[in-house]
């Protein structure tokens, strides 16, 4: 990527900080970081790690800032502002001596600034405030204390036990992970989704039973969603509008979940032996299902898998950068290690997670929704319900399974059914797909279909018409809001005991008219 495109990605990420959007920034930052990586630029890495280090701070995202921070002194040992931040960190984490010494670096390179020596001033306050606190007693204190009578050695042993009891009790408390922040449910995407997604904290705070996932269109991006699920307000609900994995030229940002156009800048239609879209389909589902199980707290996060299939340009990564490439990666597979270890949560208590796309976003969460009640043992827990919005899976997808179908029927005779389960599912994942009878972009025919194919494999899949509706987002007046919010109040994850979180009740809260309907301007 050339300097100017890593310096877009920048000034990208100053302008969401400005604005308050902390998590995109970070995500900003994060894409031009690896971007200057392997270009194997290092002017910009300094300041990169210390804008990120700002915009965790402002996260509360403590020990990822030091982390940032220190990645930044170690580029460039005269960047104030990140010796600065790492002192902020320190503090905030309670190593108060480490902070002090941060804080005299940045002083020691601007001592004129006014916000560094209050800084400092406040961190060696609390350096003599503790040293205090355990330091020597006074010449006339220990000649009182040896006149004194000893106490009994019996007792004082009691004591020094229950001391180091107490600091053992401390520190594993100080190692245990905090809560999930903002930052962690993106980190535990696909790298490739990570820029541009957007995280909704459910509404009023408090604990997260359940992840939406939003799934924008082709060539849209998720922002118009991340405001559908605001005026959706999910109760314990964390909304996460995810980004494809594969850029949309001249769409201002856009993205696509799979390989879309050819050589020509032409849509892929479907045609006999035409694989491009379904192989590329794949690779976008093989990277975001594990992202899927890391965010029900069930899972290892999605840092190792770049996700997509490739945007079949076909071009190799020059032998240069491969070392930055490796380093990058494995930096992204640390950060999901980490936001995996904080998003944990034992089998009981883990997160229900629910898929919603629309267009092509819905055409990966009924993909998704095949290959997960379609594996071994049926779905998984942790997944709530699926609901695809002018969506089917790929027309040559479809003939794929479809024909599948009729050779196992042939096989085994008729009567077969399609795919014979070999025992009923313990639980039916309850699936809603809608479509408009005006839709010329996804027919009916292709949503029946999918449903089918998804009742097939034991999921709960239901088809909404909508009269005089074309290929849109939900929109107001049609029942389509109601017919989502009913499915969706019956799936979000019962109140643990103890926790009482609150259920939406069927038809609460639709979204009010033309919410969803901004949400819907990407193509299918």
């Amino acid at each position: 990527m050339p300097p100017t495109a890593i310096e877009q990605l920048k000034a990208r990420g100053d302008d969401l900080y400005r604005r308050g959007s902390f998590p995109e920034a970070a995500a900003a930052y994060g894409a031009a970081l690896a971007a200057a990586e392997a270009a194997r630029d290092p002017a910009l890495l300094a300041p990169l790690h210390s804008n990120r280090a700002a915009a965790r701070l402002a996260l509360r995202e403590w020990r990822e800032a030091l982390a940032d921070a220190l990645q930044a002194v170690a580029v460039d040992g005269t960047c104030v502002k990140a010796h600065y931040r790492a002192a902020v960190a320190l503090e905030q984490l309670g190593r108060t001596s480490d902070a002090l010494a941060s804080a005299r670096r940045a002083a020691d390179l601007e001592p004129s600034n006014r916000q560094i020596t209050a800084m400092l001033a406040r961190v060696a306050a609390a350096a003599e405030a503790g040293a205090a606190g355990s330091g020597p007693q006074p010449a006339g204190s220990q000649q009182q204390a040896q006149q004194q009578p000893r106490p009994n050695q019996a007792k004082q042993q009691q004591q020094q036990q229950q001391q180091q009891q107490q600091q053992q009790q401390q520190q594993h408390k100080q190692q245990r992970p905090g809560p999930p922040s903002e930052g962690d449910w993106l980190a535990a995407l696909p790298p490739s989704m990570r820029a541009g997604s957007i995280v909704v904290p459910p509404p009023g705070g408090g604990g997260v039973a359940n992840v939406l996932l939003l799934l924008h269109g082709l060539g849209d991006t998720p922002r118009a969603f991340s405001a559908l699920a605001r005026h959706m307000a999910l109760p314990q609900t964390a909304a996460v509008a995810v980004a494809g994995p594969i850029p949309v030229p001249e769409t201002d940002g856009g993205r696509a979940w799979f390989t879309s156009f050819d050589e020509s800048f032409e849509l892929i239609a479907p045609r006999p032996g035409e694989r491009r879209r379904a192989v590329s389909l794949e690779g976008t589902l093989s990277a975001l299902l594990p992202a899927l199980a890391a965010l029900a707290g069930a899972g290892a996060g999605g840092g190792g898998g770049g996700g997509g299939g490739g945007d079949g340009s076909g071009a190799a990564a020059a032998v240069g950068r491969e070392a930055a490439a490796a380093a990058a990666a494995a930096a992204a597979a640390a950060a999901a290690a980490a936001a995996a270890a904080r998003l944990a949560a034992p089998p009981g208590r883990r997160r229900r997670v629910h898929l919603l796309g629309f267009s092509a976003g819905g055409t990966v969460a009924a993909a998704a929704a095949l290959r997960l009640c379609g594996g071994p043992g049926g779905p998984p827990p942790w997944l709530g319900s699926v609901v695809g919005v002018a969506a089917s899976l790929l027309p040559e997808t479809l003939d794929d399974l479809e024909q599948q179908q009729r050779q196992r029927q042939a096989a085994h005779g008729a009567g077969g059914g399609g795919k014979a389960l070999a025992s009923a599912p313990a639980r039916r994942v309850p699936v809603l797909l809608t479509v408009g009878d005006r839709d010329v972009t996804v027919p009916r025919d292709a949503v029946e279909r999918t449903a089918a194919l998804l009742r097939a494999v034991g999921c709960d899949a239901a088809v909404h018409l909508v009269k005089g509706k074309g290929h849109a987002m939900v929109g107001p007046d049609r029942g389509e809001a109601e017919a989502l919010m009913r499915l969706l109040g019956g799936a979000l994850a019962a109140a643990p005991p103890g926790e009482g979180f609150e259920e939406v009740g069927p038809g609460e809260g639709p979204p009010p008219p033309g919410a969803a309907a901004a949400a819907g301007r990407g193509g299918g």
